[in-house]
């Protein structure tokens, strides 16, 4: 299984030397469609150069929609529209290429296909998922994860969140084989051990929401992300009490593809801005009526904008401030806004001592429902 960040190219190559012939097959949830989706075919190059390339991450990002951050513990999945599931199957000269190792596996809830170019940058055949990231330019062609266990967040920042809530979760995709996914929270008065997915769970690709502290707890939390009795990830969590300002939560896609959370603490600034016509009238008579005006704003409507500080935070935000700034899809206390802010300082303790990030946004909506 191939984890792939939809932003970014990835490229599927393919050897023909008369054309060749791409079959992608797309779809949300766990049922594969029976046909291919799209089908492309290009003529070789030249005699020479035989090998055709051909990018799947737009039509990847038609089935990945992400709106809602909200937790539900029950399930604890996002919606499938959050990712897409892909198989892409190679024909050379018109003939499928796989057929000579193709192998189908059975699973509990679906078919499931494998092969040995599963997850080869140009093979023949490919089943993954993709979700709504981007790659760094500095790590190349086709970059990706065949690991079972992917977390779409970044473990090296210590997240933050406001003191006795409960609202911050991480993002796994898990391409669940039978083995047991657990998570355990680390606090100052033990351990706890709570069970993500068993290894007798459907055997099928999932988007889970994995909280990232224990209800009741307020203390700093490691949490542990264990497949098998084996940590895959590790995540450091810390409470911040705030008695001054009203935190304000922003939710946004980060470049991994998931929620991410960061909670500006400090302080916020709100304004609003109003677009009008100005037309001059026509008077009613000769003896015109002066309480009418001369002139009259029509089309009158306006939106409003936020500008928020993150309060001191560790020099290595900077990457999240990036993606927040690179992000499609933000929202401030499960409320969507564009980002206005087109530019922000890479900060460093050494220069800036304490940092702090002050972000601009616009509120994504008119404050006069116009929507027909």
């Amino acid at each position: 299984m191939k984890t792939i960040n939809a932003r970014s190219p990835y490229f599927i190559s393919i050897t023909g030397s008369t054309n060749t012939t791409l079959q992608l097959f797309l779809w949300n949830g766990s049922t594969e469609p029976v046909s291919h989706t799209y089908s492309f075919t290009k003529a070789a190059p030249s005699a020479t150069q035989t090998e055709s390339n051909y990018d799947i991450s737009p039509y990847l990002r038609e089935y990945i929609e992400n709106i809602n951050s909200t937790y539900d513990p029950t399930p604890a999945t996002e919606s499938s529209t959050s990712f897409v599931n892909f198989k892409t199957v190679a024909f050379s000269n018109g003939t499928n290429r796989t057929s000579a190792f193709k192998a189908r596996v059975i699973a509990d809830s679906g078919t499931y296909e494998a092969d040995n170019c599963l997850g080869s940058f140009m093979g023949d055949y490919l089943l993954g998922i993709g979700v709504d990231g981007y790659n760094n330019y500095l790590g190349g062609y086709n970059q990706g994860s065949t690991a079972d266990i992917v977390a779409l967040a970044d473990t090296s920042k210590v997240i933050t969140y406001l003191e006795n809530t409960d609202n911050k979760y991480v993002n796994l995709i898990i391409n669940h084989t039978g083995t047991n996914v657990t998570a355990d929270y680390v606090t100052s008065v033990g351990t706890t051990s709570v069970t993500i997915l068993s290894s007798s769970a459907t055997k099928k690709v999932y988007n889970m929401k994995i909280p990232l502290k224990l209800v009741g707890f307020t203390s700093s939390n490691v949490l542990n992300i264990k497949s098998n009795g084996t940590t895959v990830y590790t995540f450091n969590v810390a409470p911040v009490c705030e008695p001054k300002y009203t935190p304000v939560l922003c939710q946004f896609i980060n470049r991994y593809g998931g929620w991410q959370f960061l909670t500006f603490f400090k302080a916020q600034a709100s304004s609003i801005m109003i677009e009008k016509i100005k037309h001059n009238l026509l008077p009613d008579s000769v003896n015109y009526n002066a309480k009418r005006g001369q002139s009259k704003s029509f089309n009158i409507n306006g939106s409003q904008k936020i500008v928020l500080n993150t309060g001191f935070v560790d020099p290595n935000y900077s990457d999240l401030i990036q993606d927040l700034l690179m992000s499609n899809t933000v929202l401030l206390d499960n409320v969507p806004v564009l980002v206005s802010s087109t530019q922000s300082d890479i900060k460093t303790s050494l220069k800036d001592k304490n940092i702090n990030y002050e972000i601009e946004f616009e509120y994504a909506f008119n404050l006069k429902n116009t929507v027909i």
